[in-house]
């Protein structure tokens, strides 16, 4: 199903794709998201503040704010730079998602039992109120599924954690933390505070044509 984004919808951009998903599927999406707080809760709380518990997006704006504030009481120089992922939930390959969550400790077994909802998925286009061909999806991650905003932020985390471990960010006194990226899903929000903070931000997205395997020493180290 698709639904328009604006009033003046006219070519297939202009619609979001809204799976409609059967109530057994969403009851056990919704346990599998649950048994996946922990690690979220372990690895995501430093940057990611959707989908960790205890986090809301009112965090994440408060976070940015008071590191704007700061900068202003400081009079240190600061740079909001706002990233915008062009279909974000469409665009997680599929692969490089089981692979991911392997990384992070969780067991081949679960990992199956989440690509079972994924292998074999077919779509059609309605074309007169006719069903034309299947075509088989690799990639996203379904709008409306309790699972995919999970697997989504696990999926972007590398990401985050490669600009947090290269930026110098915005360290408040008195705090223990440093704030570089603010996230919620896909905003991502970075903190620059001088110039060569930028050729490492551009650096920083080649890690999604990078091979997994070079990934993985970035999730060991958290």
């Amino acid at each position: 199903m698709f639904l328009p984004k604006s009033h003046d919808a006219h070519t297939p951009v202009d619609y979001r794709p809204i799976s409609l998903l059967a109530t057994e599927y969403k009851l056990l999406a919704r346990i599998m998201a649950r048994r996946l707080r922990p690690i979220m809760e372990d690895h995501l709380r430093s940057s990611q503040f959707c989908a960790v518990r205890g986090y809301s997006i009112l965090d994440a704006v408060a976070t940015a704010r008071d590191a704007i504030t700061y900068t202003e009481v400081t009079g240190t120089l600061l740079c909001v730079l706002t990233l915008d992922f062009e279909s974000a939930f469409d665009r997680i390959s599929h692969r490089y998602m089981f692979d991911i969550l392997r990384r992070y400790g969780i067991s081949r077994w679960f990992v199956d039992r989440i690509r079972t909802l994924y292998d074999g998925s077919l779509a059609s286009v309605q074309i007169n109120g006719t069903l034309k061909g299947h075509i088989p999806i690799h990639c996203a991650v379904r709008q409306g599924c309790p699972l995919s905003i999970v697997m989504y932020a696990l999926c972007l985390h590398p990401l985050l954690r490669t600009l947090e471990n290269s930026l110098p960010g915005i360290h408040i006194r008195g705090t223990a933390r440093s704030s570089a990226v603010v996230a919620y899903a896909d905003d991502v929000t970075v903190l620059v505070i001088q110039s060569d903070d930028f050729d490492t931000i551009l650096q920083s997205r080649s890690l999604s044509d990078t091979p997994i395997r070079t990934i993985q020493s970035q999730l060991e180290a958290l």
